[in-house]
């Protein structure tokens, strides 16, 4: 008896949608009303309450809810669903006669630019000629896509499912309206693959429906991407051509062109005279450019005031020249920069490694690279510098070199000097300044400068000979190998500190910087590019005396080299000599006396021709 009622439900549901229904499916083709029944819209959207006992009316015949049809045709479904609706999914009912369609078949958004929410309706149509009923929705791929069809969505295998419950019942001809929504904030192609579940047998997986949106975007090209006017004399101007084109293939729409806030004050402009249409683009005038065109727009600098000087470089003036277009984000930016002098001339710039306030004992590594010509490149390099008494320093390896070196141990103000040339002998500008103070530290410090004899241009490394710096402790000994019947002393490992023991820990285990009694090898030379230096803590024992000497390693074909030696105790110059030396030469060269902080040289001159250490040999 129940089951015959709910067969007797469902053809009820098929045929009518009066309130009150009588007779049976022998009496008439329960697929097509009666002609004095009221039939369905063709764009109703059926959603059933439940049914139960209690609706029978008073003859006994079966009382059908209303069907809701005030869907229209873009509004937003939000059907009104019960949970104590009618589930049919439970009922045992024959196969469908149905047949789902989806209209647009394929949804297309076209191009849209970015942030812009778009919208584009469907409509899931029954086309069969028996009832359908529509279960889901599900939709997965790009997340820039969702779906509006009144229901909820969940997650499901990486799905996105919005569950129609309970299923709709749709007579044929009916249709369910939704709607796909595109919101994106990146220009990538997007797609997504929208799936609609009923029970037509022919697709039990699903009607698929794919979704695209900005497959092609169109864009602008900037040729240069960067233009850069460099330097542009006070009063006088320079233009530039900017050439304009699409760079997909889509049509290229500008509304409007224009240079940012601050450009005319700072000397930019632009110019139409070249423009296609020799005017400029509005919303209400816009010029397109089709794949392949081209359009040129003329940018003008011409400078009324010099450019301010930072840190001996001048400050470019920056603007931005600015499209409003179609492309996916609605403008199109390139940098324009330039800066402006009042002769033309080549501007040197100094750079020190070590900064600006050093200790003695210091050497400083300068630098003019950053020197610019706006007319040529910088060829010419010449320092100079105003020093304390007594430090005779000097820029290693020449006065002329890009990046010499300079040491500095005596305290007090060093200004270095630099002038630059270019080679189109424009000129150096002021030459740059810097200064530098140097404090007193209390250290020994032993600087080994060295450059060959005779010059010989290289373009590959080494650059010059190889002339090493040592410092004896008292202690050192190692083999006779000169056979003078006494220990050599030199390179006698741990008491020799040289360019393999550059760190040794001698008479105090634990050195501090207040309490320093060994010797640094800080810097080491293989070309004579830079001098070798080495600092020795003052705080070492009174009664030892150093030997310092130096060995001509390796000449590297250069021959021979002359050797200059300084000595400064606490940011005193001590001792300074000089000497030529053959290629092998072991040079004694002065001793350290502790106690009473001198430097005596070694008189008459000490000098061992072809001396070699067997366990330090040349590579070969």
């Amino acid at each position: 008896m129940k089951k015959a009622f709910f067969w007797f439900v469902l053809l009820l549901l098929a045929c009518s949608s009066t309130r009150q229904t009588g007779g049976t499916a022998n009496d008439r083709d329960a697929r097509n009303p009666a002609e004095d029944m009221q039939t369905f819209a063709d764009d109703t959207t059926v959603v059933l309450d439940e049914i139960s006992s209690s609706d029978e009316g008073e003859d006994g015949g079966l009382v059908i809810p209303d069907a809701i049809t005030d869907a229209s045709d873009d509004a937003v479904i939000h059907d009104q669903v019960t949970s104590d609706a009618l589930d049919t999914s439970s009922i045992d009912i024959p196969p469908s006669q149905g047949k789902i369609k989806v209209v647009p078949a394929l949804i297309d958004f076209g191009y849209r630019q970015a942030n812009l929410e778009a919208q584009i309706p469907f409509s899931v149509l029954n086309a069969g000629t028996g009832a359908l009923r529509l279960f889901k929705f599900s939709l997965e791929g790009d997340p820039e896509f969702s779906l509006l069809v009144g229901y909820d969505p969940s997650y499901e295998q990486g799905k996105i499912v919005y569950k129609v419950q309970p299923p709709i019942l749709m007579k044929p001809g009916e249709d369910f309206k939704g709607k796909v929504r595109f919101l994106t904030n990146d220009a990538k192609p997007k797609h997504a693959l929208m799936k609609v579940y009923s029970d037509d047998p022919e697709y039990p997986d699903g009607f698929s429906v794919h979704i695209l949106a900005n497959q092609t975007v169109p864009c602008l090209k900037f040729t240069p991407e960067l233009l850069d006017f460099g330097a542009v004399l006070v009063g006088d101007s320079k233009s530039a051509d900017i050439r304009i084109e699409p760079c997909s293939d889509s049509v290229l729409v500008i509304t409007d062109i224009y240079l940012s806030s601050g450009a005319s004050e700072k000397g930019f402009s632009v110019s139409f005279e070249k423009w296609p249409t020799g005017k400029k683009p509005t919303a209400s005038n816009p010029f397109s450019l089709n794949p392949g065109e081209k359009a040129i727009l003329t940018v003008i600098y011409a400078p009324r005031v010099s450019s301010p000087i930072q840190d001996g470089v001048p400050l470019p003036s920056v603007v931005d020249l600015i499209t409003t277009d179609n492309t996916f984000s609605g403008s199109s930016i390139m940098q324009v920069k330039g800066f402006a002098v009042e002769k033309p001339c080549a501007m040197p710039v100094i750079e020190v490694a070590e900064g600006l306030e050093v200790n003695a004992g210091t050497l400083l590594h300068l630098s003019g690279l950053k020197s610019f010509s706006p007319y040529g490149k910088i060829t010419k390099y010449d320092w100079d510098v105003v020093e304390p008494e007594g430090n005779h320093g000097m820029f290693v390896p020449s006065d002329t070199y890009p990046e010499p070196t300079y040491f500095v141990g005596v305290p007090g103000r060093y200004e270095f000097y630099l002038r630059v040339d270019d080679d189109v002998s424009s000129g150096s500008c002021d030459p740059a300044k810097t200064v530098v103070n140097v404090t007193q530290k209390e250290v020994a410090v032993f600087v080994l400068s060295f450059a060959p004899e005779v010059p010989k241009q290289t373009d590959l490394p080494p650059f010059g000979p190889d002339v090493d710096l040592h410092f004896l402790h008292p202690n050192a000994r190692g083999e006779d190998y000169d056979n003078d019947g006494v220990p050599d002393r030199y390179y006698d490992v741990p008491w020799d500190c040289f360019w393999y023991n550059k760190t040794p820990n001698w008479d105090s285990p634990y050195p501090t910087d207040w309490w320093d009694d060994d010797p640094r090898l800080i810097f080491d030379s293989e070309d004579g590019l830079t001098p070798e230096v080495l600092i020795m803590g003052l705080q070492c024992p009174p009664n030892n005396v150093y030997r310092v000497g130096a060995h001509f390693f390796d000449d590297h074909g250069f021959g021979p080299a002359l050797v200059s030696f300084r000595a400064y105790i606490s940011g005193s110059l001590v001792a300074e000599t000089q000497q030529r030396l053959l290629p092998l030469d072991l040079w004694d060269i002065a001793d350290f006396y502790c106690g009473s902080r001198q430097v005596i040289l070694v008189t008459p001159t000490s000098i061992k021709h072809n001396y070699q250490n067997p366990n330090f040999l040349v590579p070969q």
